[in-house]
């Protein structure tokens, strides 16, 4: 198979698994608050280190009674051209972030992604109940983590640079000294990821992601929980 058919054909599938998730985070978001996204301008994708970002608690939301009430039928969501414009150049943005490894490529990104998402499918009920929301601690009623989840195994090991961080520390590598000589892939990765997202340049996306910055805020805090875990060491 073509390398260049095989590449578009993976961005086309997390294309369509993450405009799946992004339905179903309007689809919570109408249905529990009405609430619209709004246009949250450039952010700051935090100067603050992503290690130095970690916790061991990330507050999940209530559970919403009113949720039992209807139907989750997120197919049935149309969301914006834009939006869907918008998220095809993100993850085509992506994928060409990606060196071109033998391992740390955007294919194994792939790999991990699509673990992740039958994961998610193994606990995740498609009607939102009390009794799942607290069996999975809150996952099975925020479309906003499972989606979080998804976008953090796509970016993991963006800009990897084929060799260990030990091996990055024992060259001097700029890396090194950017994040202290720790976790120094997973935390570029995370950064030139939010650098991505946060540039202005997605403003619909955003938008329709995050309802308004404390949104923001808790998708960075689930993204930087994310990839930080792949590091071993941590």
């Amino acid at each position: 198979v073509d390398k260049k058919a095989k590449n578009d054909s993976l961005i086309v599938w997390q294309v369509e698994l993450l405009t799946r998730l992004l339905k179903r985070i309007v689809l919570h978001r109408q249905l529990s608050i009405g609430m619209k996204g709004k246009d949250l301008g450039t952010l700051d994708a935090s100067k603050i280190l992503p290690r130095d970002q970690m916790t061991e608690i990330i507050p999940m939301p209530e559970f919403d009674p009113k949720m039992e009430k209807h139907s989750m039928d997120a197919d049935s969501v149309q969301l914006p051209s834009e939006v869907v414009s918008q998220l095809k150049d993100l993850v085509a943005t992506v994928a060409s972030m990606y060196k071109d490894n033998s391992f740390h490529n955007f294919e194994h990104a792939c790999h991990v992604t699509m673990s992740a998402n039958k994961l998610l499918n193994r606990i995740v009920v498609p009607n939102s109940r009390k009794e799942a929301h607290d069996f999975t601690y809150g996952l099975t009623s925020d479309p906003l983590t499972q989606f979080a989840i998804i976008f953090s195994a796509i970016v993991h090991d963006v800009d990897h640079h084929g060799v260990s961080n030990e091996q990055l520390v024992k060259e001097s590598n700029r890396l090194a000294s950017m994040y202290n000589d720790k976790s120094i892939l997973e935390q570029n990765s995370v950064d030139l990821a939010f650098e991505l997202f946060s540039s202005g340049n997605l403003p619909a996306l955003v938008s329709c992601v995050c309802a308004n910055e404390s949104e923001f805020n808790r998708f960075r805090q689930l993204v930087v929980n994310c990839v930080m875990a792949t590091d071993m060491y941590v």
